[in-house]
């Protein structure tokens, strides 16, 4: 997924796995989040790069995830040199 990320040239940010739904519901799927620094891509684009990543993990048999494009940027509050 990354290397497809860096040929269409989208300027990622993180990639965050999540999953979200009620609480005692098991059925809830994992969503894989894509940050992108904001501005950088149209929402239409962002819906076909979203598109594109899920056909990636079917095709390597991960049919119960999601893929969502959000906006993010890194801030770094601790450094070691």
């Amino acid at each position: 997924m990354v290397a497809y990320l860096d040929s269409k040239g989208v300027k990622c940010t993180s990639l965050d796995t999540t999953r979200m739904g009620q609480a005692g519901d098991p059925s809830s799927p994992i969503i894989i989040w894509v940050g992108v620094i904001p501005g950088t891509i149209s929402a239409e684009d962002g819906i076909g790069i979203a598109t594109d990543c899920k056909n990636i993990l079917t095709r390597h048999a991960f049919y119960d995830v999601h893929v969502e494009i959000r906006e993010s940027e890194v801030t770094h509050s601790a450094k070691m040199y």
